[in-house]
């Protein structure tokens, strides 16, 4: 990976372990309510950029110089980051709180994560499908997709209020509230990696 780039309309910009990343390859970015930006790397952890220039969470070992594959911020402000370890971790921008098997979280490699309509955060978890937290309690979607919906990769809620589960290779599903339609991108059984869904102006997906 080449890290980061900036352009300002003008110039490329570029960040990388020259200017002080922890690792080259960049997974996600984010950036937040208060303009900070957010960098998510394969390896070397969290990297967060505002006017004051880097900040790496040297005392979050998962944060440091793990694995952290998306960041996202809820409607109140919280940052959350998916790890590869399968840990999820909240920053109330005071303090980091962390969530394992303890807590009843369980899963590895969070993927993707999304607050629908309702306050829930979804989480797709690769090895262990989707995972539902209403702010107290973790549960799981068990179906009879449960073996597509365990390689959960992405997450999207459309302008109706159906969730859209992308999977790695295995196409894409559709959860209405009260039941799982899958659908098959290509023809003679061979599916697609889904890393990403979004819909458009007119209601295509």
């Amino acid at each position: 990976g080449g890290g980061a780039c900036k352009f300002d309309g003008k110039n490329f910009y570029y960040y990388s372990k020259n200017e002080g990343f922890r690792s080259n390859q960049v997974v996600n970015i984010l950036q937040d309510k208060t303009g900070i930006l957010w960098f998510a790397s394969y390896g070397g952890g969290v990297i967060k950029i505002n006017e004051n220039g880097f900040t790496h969470f040297s005392t979050i070992p998962e944060l440091n110089r793990s694995t952290i594959y998306t960041i996202y911020e809820d409607k109140k402000g919280n940052i959350w980051f998916g790890t590869q370890s399968g840990n999820l971790i909240k920053f109330n921008r005071d303090t980091f709180y962390t969530y394992t098997q303890q807590e009843g979280f369980v899963g590895e490699k969070v993927r993707d994560i999304l607050e629908d309509r309702n306050g829930n955060l979804l989480i797709a978890i690769q090895n262990g499908g989707i995972c539902k937290f209403d702010g107290k309690s973790f549960s799981y979607y068990r179906n009879q997709h449960s073996n597509l919906v365990a390689g959960a990769f992405s997450l999207f809620e459309d302008c109706k209020g159906n969730m859209w589960f992308g999977l790695l290779h295995k196409g894409v599903v559709k959860y209405d509230g009260h039941s799982f339609t899958h659908f098959k991108l290509r023809k003679e059984n061979v599916y697609e990696d889904v890393r990403s869904i979004t819909e458009d102006s007119k209601g295509n997906m």
